[in-house]
């Protein structure tokens, strides 16, 4: 769903309030009675119409703006997560650095070792190297308790499930924490599948999660346009806004959910193409309304590859550059993919610089 769009205003005009500036876009507007007030992109305000006590400044300073953490991306990195409006990553060092919207802090991680990282809506959570969770940002998805041991984090809008370490003679599970809401953060831990295997990936939409035991897949949560019947035969499963998406141990792709931006409609193979009777891929990943995957060029053990995606792509996010990547993440808007090489290139929408070129 596009959220930047130009103003357009009817009605009154006496004072210049129903003429908005032109090319400017806008995330939000509000209307006073003899002016009018929009937010940028980047956090600042633009305002028209009557000035006479300074309600509509041509050029204001807002008390608070949503400021972008401008940092180009340094380094190399051996893991990236795309959220709402930022992105964050792993360096080789270990150390999580992030960069786009900051407005709740998503951006700004604690310092210490990390083994991976993931961005959710406001907030982003990591786990660290002594096998703990630390989440930053909203307050609304808070770190879980210390004592409590995981192996992997995903995040959703307002909430993040792990998978926790086992004790002696134990399973695995999922444990979710955040915003409570139509099933999301529910305890899958005495499910008929968590008592019998290993968990083995666990990934988060905006109100709905997936989780592969084994040959199994489950998923809980929201299911308003049926997200959650994902194949039961998947690899890797992975949870957009509103859709699932999954990749089977031949390499093949699927999706279900909401399909209105094309995002669950998976290209066929190419007329012509010569040992495949469809696409395979190595990796997949399911951002607000688009889908990218690694290609696998037919063969289901290659891990290295082009990118390809579909569904919206009106900020760019699904026209991703030529190369090959050996991981890829889709946030709300905008795309990154990990180059062998350590480095990051991201496509897609940049207001906040979560996808800087």
């Amino acid at each position: 769903m596009q959220t930047l769009g130009a103003a357009r205003c009817w009605g009154s005009n006496v004072d210049g309030q129903s003429t908005p500036p032109s090319g400017v876009v806008f995330d939000a507007i509000t209307a006073g009675g003899s002016h009018t007030c929009g937010l940028r992109g980047n956090g600042t305000v633009a305002c028209w119409g009557d000035n006479t006590y300074d309600q509509a400044p041509r050029n204001p300073t807002p008390s608070a703006t949503v400021t972008p953490t401008p940092t180009p991306l340094p380094g190399r990195y051996t893991q990236i997560s795309a959220g709402r409006l930022h992105t964050c990553g792993v360096r080789s060092n270990g150390t999580i650095h992030c960069w786009g919207d900051n407005g709740r802090g998503q951006s700004s991680p604690p310092e210490g070792e990390f083994l991976q990282v993931s961005a959710g809506g406001v907030h982003s959570c990591g786990v660290k190297a002594d096998s703990t969770i630390v989440c930053w940002g909203s307050s609304a998805v808070p770190s879980p308790p210390a004592e409590q041991r995981f192996s992997a984090v995903s995040t959703g809008d307002a909430h993040a499930c792990g998978i926790t370490v086992p004790g002696e003679n134990e399973k695995n599970r999922v444990v979710c924490w955040g915003a409570p809401g139509v099933g999301r953060t529910d305890d899958y831990s005495a499910s008929r599948y968590s008592s019998r295997y290993n968990v083995e990936t666990v990934t988060s939409g905006d109100n709905h999660n997936c989780a592969v035991w084994s040959s199994y897949t489950h998923c809980w949560g929201s299911n308003e346009f049926g997200q959650l019947s994902a194949d039961s035969g998947s690899a890797a499963v992975t949870a957009g806004s509103k859709h699932t998406c999954w990749l089977s141990r031949d390499g093949t792709v699927g999706c279900r959910g909401n399909n209105t931006s094309g995002q669950s409609t998976v290209p066929a193979a190419a007329e012509g193409a010569f040992d495949q009777a469809t696409y395979t891929y190595s990796a997949i990943t399911a951002g607000g309304a688009h889908t990218c995957a690694i290609d696998a060029d037919g063969n289901a053990e290659q891990t290295r590859g082009a990118a390809r995606c579909w569904g919206n792509n009106l900020d760019g996010q699904s026209t991703p550059p030529s190369g090959v990547f050996d991981a890829i993440t889709a946030g709300r808007l905008h795309t990154c993919g990990l180059l062998p090489n350590g480095r990051v290139a991201c496509w897609g929408e940049n207001t906040y610089g979560q996808a800087p070129r």
